[in-house]
């Protein structure tokens, strides 16, 4: 998950199901401007893989310019 940042931020990254149901929190810190990507394994916090299906990344950024949100759905395949 990429995106960019015009100026520093505290950034929030998380994973949810189509629903909302949290799965996963990638990223929860003080990012400076510039280019962010956050990765994510495909897993579940107890360590198991997701099922297939669609997911939802949502970014938060709250800067001194304000507060930011982008969600955006993908989808999960296996093979």
């Amino acid at each position: 998950i990429g995106f960019q940042l015009s100026r520093p931020a505290s950034v929030s990254v998380r994973i949810t199901s189509k629903s909302g149901q949290l799965l996963r929190v990638l990223r929860n810190a003080r990012v400076p401007a510039g280019r962010v990507i956050a990765t994510w394994d495909g897993r579940y916090p107890n360590r198991k893989i997701v099922f297939p299906g669609t997911y939802v990344a949502k970014v938060t950024a709250i800067s001194s310019a304000g507060r930011a949100e982008l969600a955006r759905s993908f989808s999960v395949r296996r093979r």
